[in-house]
């Protein structure tokens, strides 16, 4: 968002996205002799487009200070900063003690507070020293507390530009603005050829270990579970409910018997390696993970900026033009919402199985950034047009 790197003291958690290979893969579901070793494959940026690759990425992490250096090269979950022992300082207060401490401490979207609280000495620490927290979350909560409401990714996103101009950043982000604007009216064109299609999506993690006469471990998601499905269904895209059962982690999915016919998944990023495998298509074979009916899902968002969001979308935007219905016949409808992105819906939802009639947002920033026919974008293969990480940082 423009904030100085100068500003940076130093990083916390892994310089990686959950689930890819960019620098020690972490084989979390043990799945590597039925899916692939993953450590031995190339990394590729596509499956990945939060990694930190580009030059500048890479020169900025190596000159600031690894708060966590113990398991920041792995990409996995990394959020175990407690001292060995009761009492002990752990990994974040030891380096910050050596490093230098910040004026605020950022605690990111994603990760929430958990590497923080690890260490209960560490936010003591912090607050004898006059060094605030600043916490971002997904949800809004009303003044009087009587209400919180879940959020999308745009939402998100344009909280992390208000701590970048708070913290004295004056970048002009007008082109990634108007790239990613323009991007959402390219999805809302094929998300809503995709609605004509009767293409139904849903989130989902898998597998999570191993599988066994086509029923995989894992997990499915509805489209208010997360903020960056929040976003989708907000420019258009029908994606189904799920009941909370099939949400718990370890839930049995057999490829033959799910509950709800989808034709498209967004897989959890954390799993993608080993959802994109042709293995992986043999040991569970629904037919739209057959068909290659899937794409790109970073759960709880990762890294928040105009440009990954514009990723996020071209990604997306790009498998779902392509994608044919396939589940078979079936009757179910979608359901009208007046505003799905009220409270009242966001909390509430309509219930396993059904899915909300595509009501595309308009987001008044955009009007700012007019742009005109992304001309690219309309001649890629497949594409109907409708009428008319990296890191949470310490600052």
């Amino acid at each position: 968002m423009g904030t100085p790197h100068a500003q940076v003291v130093g990083t916390y958690g892994e310089r990686c996205i959950s689930g890819s290979n960019l620098n020690t893969y972490a084989d979390w579901n043990a799945n590597k002799e039925h899916f692939g070793d993953h450590n031995t494959a190339a990394h590729d940026p596509a499956f990945f487009p939060a990694d930190p690759v580009s030059a500048e990425e890479t020169a900025m992490l190596t000159s600031t200070p690894d708060l966590t250096p113990s398991c920041s090269q792995s990409c996995f979950w990394c959020s175990d900063t407690a001292g060995s022992h009761p009492g002990e300082p752990g990994e974040i207060l030891r380096n910050l003690d050596a490093n230098g401490w910040p004026d605020y401490i950022l605690q990111g979207a994603y990760a929430g507070q958990w590497p923080l609280v690890a260490d209960p000495n560490l936010l003591a620490n912090a607050t004898a020293r006059g060094v605030k927290v600043i916490s971002i979350i997904d949800v809004y909560n009303d003044a009087d507390g009587s209400q919180s409401r879940p959020v999308s990714y745009i939402d998100v996103t344009e909280t992390y530009e208000r701590l970048a101009t708070f913290l004295g950043a004056t970048e002009d982000l007008s082109s990634e603005k108007r790239e990613f604007c323009a991007e959402m009216n390219n999805f809302k064109a094929t998300a809503a050829a995709a609605a004509t299609r009767d293409i139904r999506a849903m989130g989902i993690l898998a597998p999570n270990g191993p599988v066994t006469d086509g029923v995989a471990s894992g997990a499915m998601y509805g489209a208010n579970i997360d903020q960056v499905t929040m976003m989708l269904q907000e420019l258009g895209m029908q994606i189904y409910e799920r009941d909370a059962t099939l949400g718990a982690w370890g839930a049995s999915l057999d490829a033959d018997a799910l509950p709800y016919p989808v034709d498209f998944w967004l897989y959890d990023a954390r799993s993608a390696l080993d959802f994109v495998s042709d293995a992986f298509a043999t040991a569970w074979p629904h037919p739209a993970v057959v068909a290659k009916q899937y794409s790109y899902w970073p759960h709880g968002g990762w890294l928040h900026t105009f440009q990954h969001g514009t990723d996020i979308l071209k990604l997306v935007g790009t498998e779902l033009a392509k994608a044919s219905q396939i589940a078979g016949s079936r009757t179910d409808t979608c359901t009208v919402v007046a505003d799905i992105t009220d409270v009242s819906y966001r909390v509430n939802g309509l219930g396993a199985g059904k899915y909300a009639c595509p009501k595309p947002v308009d987001y008044d920033w955009c009007l700012a950034y007019p742009s005109p026919t992304d001309s690219a974008y309309l001649a890629r293969p497949g594409v109907a047009v409708a009428a008319g990480a990296a890191v949470a940082a310490l600052l």
